[in-house]
């Protein structure tokens, strides 16, 4: 404490120069601090989820609302990828099965599902799912292309992240399946 006393005792006998020095000289540190870590990139909250053995996200900002699947009202005559239609608080929402927009094998259905209800320029569609896992920061400036350009799929997939997440193009869907 007696050694902080007097080197305090004379930073403060330097006539205020001195102060001012180790001032400068620390906001100097600290701004080459920050450029040293402009490594860091920009990330985007995203919801992750499974459906089977595979690991899918949408960014968090386009999911409006996540609820347990219920009884959907079957509409004929519909794209196959359009499990049926809900009716959330009023308003009637089309629900899509998302193993059968990304042609995926049909899974156990005896496996609780959930209903991701996704909004996009002020509309919303819901997508069916199985197990909802947690909220990730992912960098979209790092994904990796989806080769397989042959499936139909491919469209609807923003790209993979390392961990082959497979990050999902909300717009994609919307543009494609939204029912006015």
């Amino acid at each position: 404490m007696r050694a902080s006393e007097v080197a305090l005792k004379q930073l403060s006998t330097g006539g205020g120069q001195r102060l001012d020095d180790v001032f400068r000289q620390r906001a100097e540190l600290l701004a080459t601090r920050s450029t040293r870590g402009a490594t860091r990139t920009k990330t985007t909250a995203t919801l992750t989820f499974t459906m089977g053995n595979e690991t899918y996200g949408v960014r968090l900002q386009d999911v409006a609302q996540v609820f347990a699947d219920s009884e959907l009202t079957l509409v004929r005559g519909t794209a196959v990828e359009l499990a049926g239609i809900a009716n959330l608080r009023g308003e009637v929402r089309s629900i899509l099965d998302l193993r059968l927009l990304l042609g995926l094998s049909n899974g156990d259905s005896d496996t609780r599902r959930y209903i991701l209800l996704l909004r996009h320029n002020g509309r919303q569609l819901g997508l069916r799912v199985e197990h909802i896992e947690n909220v990730r920061q992912i960098d979209f400036t790092s994904l990796n292309p989806v080769n397989d350009g042959a499936a139909q799929s491919v469209c609807y997939v923003r790209g993979l992240t390392r961990d082959k997440l497979i990050l999902l193009h909300t717009e994609e869907i919307f543009d494609r399946f939204y029912l006015r």
